[in-house]
């Protein structure tokens, strides 16, 4: 009998203190930057939805979601979500490399 093996998909999250309205003026900026786009049909006043522009040129596994939400209805508290269906364990995915980016910015202007 062969046992499926199941792969652990890439992701990162933490939490970043910011002012709602500050946090989404710079992930607009940050996105842009990174070569995604928000996704205005599943981001609303408290979560934005980003993930890889439409024309990107990438391996399906490399694309990436980044998702971030007021933490348990904080107005300054929110978590960071970056995903992708990369191998958690491989180093130097790109969502690892995306995840790197967004927290660099993110805790420069805290």
């Amino acid at each position: 009998m062969l046992l499926k093996q199941r792969q652990i998909l890439a992701l990162f999250q933490w939490i970043v203190e910011a002012d709602h309205t500050d946090l989404l003026a710079r992930m607009n900026f940050l996105v842009d930057c990174l070569g995604l786009q928000i996704d205005q049909k599943y981001s609303s006043g408290v979560m934005i939805f980003a993930r890889d522009k439409e024309k990107a040129r990438l391996p399906l596994p490399a694309r990436v979601t980044v998702i971030i939400s007021a933490n348990n209805g904080s107005d300054n508290e929110f978590q960071v979500e970056v995903r992708s269906s990369e191998p958690m364990l491989r180093s130097e995915t790109r969502c690892e490399l995306i995840a790197g980016e967004l927290q660099k910015a993110l805790s420069r202007a805290e």
